[in-house]
């Protein structure tokens, strides 16, 4: 997921004390009604795209909008049995936002070379559309890496919205659930969180890189879990 960072207040308050009496992704799902937020799906053909949109639709935990062919998008849901009301369906070819967002890209990326007509192709791009809506305002975050692969995901939101002013490194994490019965013997209550297995993959104990996701884990563990012990293997 790629946000953007005023709209990270809301979190900082631990989700929960005690995982026994909420399952965590429970508790994840309250306070995300609490503060709904816009959400970009740049994968919107993609049949599990379609059905976690109607998912987190029918549940009122954020505002969806699918990015891609329309009569696609919309046969795709037939298929399913799926209902795509409350859902934004956008086309980015045939929106009237890709003039601005391709502006904006060309604004970021023009020392790079990047021409007008390169930037207008680029803002077309679903995974481009969706991180430029972002840098927009358009919206709050954007989600993929169903049917794209990691390296071009993260590419697109970098050259679309880049870095926090005092980033300095790019990371990810997975969040891990262990089963009621192995609860106890694993992380935090049975929650623990793996960085960076994706974007970061070869982290040294003494390289700066995993200072960097260290730091970046304390900010992110504690609003989640209430609890930040990282533990570093090589």
């Amino acid at each position: 997921m790629v946000t953007r960072q005023a709209h990270r207040a809301p979190y900082r308050r631990p989700i929960c004390d005690k995982f026994t009496e909420m399952e965590l992704l429970d508790r994840l799902k309250s306070k995300a009604r609490a503060y709904p937020q816009r959400v970009v799906l740049p994968e919107g053909e993609d049949e599990r795209v379609i059905r976690a949109a109607a998912q987190v639709t029918a549940e009122r935990y954020a505002e969806i909008t699918l990015l891609g062919r329309t009569q696609i998008i919309r046969a795709a849901a037939d298929r399913a049995g799926l209902k795509l009301d409350g859902i934004e369906v956008l086309d980015p070819l045939s929106s009237p936002r890709v003039s601005a967002y391709a502006e904006i890209y060309f604004e970021r990326r023009h020392a790079r070379g990047i021409t007008h007509e390169e930037a207008q192709e680029f803002a077309c791009k679903p995974l481009y559309f969706a991180a430029l809506s972002v840098a927009a305002g358009h919206a709050d975050s954007t989600v993929g890496g169903a049917a794209n692969s990691t390296s071009d995901t993260v590419r697109a939101a970098l050259h679309s919205i880049g870095l926090a002013r005092d980033a300095r490194i790019v990371s990810s994490f997975f969040l891990m659930l262990a089963a009621e019965r192995n609860r106890a013997a694993f992380g935090e209550k049975g929650a623990l969180l793996f960085a960076d297995c994706a974007v970061v993959p070869e982290i040294t104990a003494t390289s700066r890189s995993l200072h960097r996701v260290g730091d970046f884990r304390r900010e992110t563990v504690h609003p989640l879990l209430g609890q930040c012990r990282i533990a570093a293997t090589e």
